[in-house]
């Protein structure tokens, strides 16, 4: 399914604390003209009248976001069918082989590197805080899921 109309939905303190990652790839996107422009909902106390009244305006077809359980919820409220009616993505949330389309995290791996950088601090004597933080990304896996449409 080649979407177009892609919603950003997410609670406003995930992004931020996230360094605006997911947000800054979708406005990129959009940017490029890969998706159609639509306004992202980025709300500090997300409720089912704010999202409600986001989606009116905007109508997309899939929803990215945070809590899909919580945004299928809402979907459901409106009388939507999820994936028949409207998509929905996880960016963070999804398991592996569960109902949820989007991305599941390596946390394994992502622990394995915690340990590893905390063994190099300890070995190299650096104590506290870091004078130059470091972010590193772990590659996730797609978890295809059913709240999405695919279409062969």
């Amino acid at each position: 399914q080649n979407y177009r109309r892609i919603g950003f939905a997410m609670d406003r303190t995930f992004p931020y604390q996230h360094h605006n990652r997911w947000l800054a790839a979708y406005l990129m996107e959009k940017q490029l003209g890969t998706i159609e422009p639509m306004e992202v909902w980025v709300d500090q106390e997300p409720s089912y009248e704010g999202f409600l009244k986001w989606f009116m305006k905007t109508e997309p077809e899939v929803v990215i976001c945070l809590n899909a359980p919580q945004v299928i919820e809402w979907l459901s409220r409106m009388d939507y069918n999820v994936p028949d009616d409207v998509g929905v993505v996880t960016v963070n949330t999804a398991e592996a082989g569960g109902e949820i389309s989007g991305i599941v995290e390596n946390n394994s791996t992502s622990a394995k590197v915690a340990v590893e950088m905390l063994i190099d601090r300890i070995h190299n004597g650096q104590f506290g805080s870091y004078e130059s933080p470091e972010h590193i990304v772990i590659q996730g896996e797609w978890n295809p899921g059913r709240s999405l449409k695919v279409v062969s």
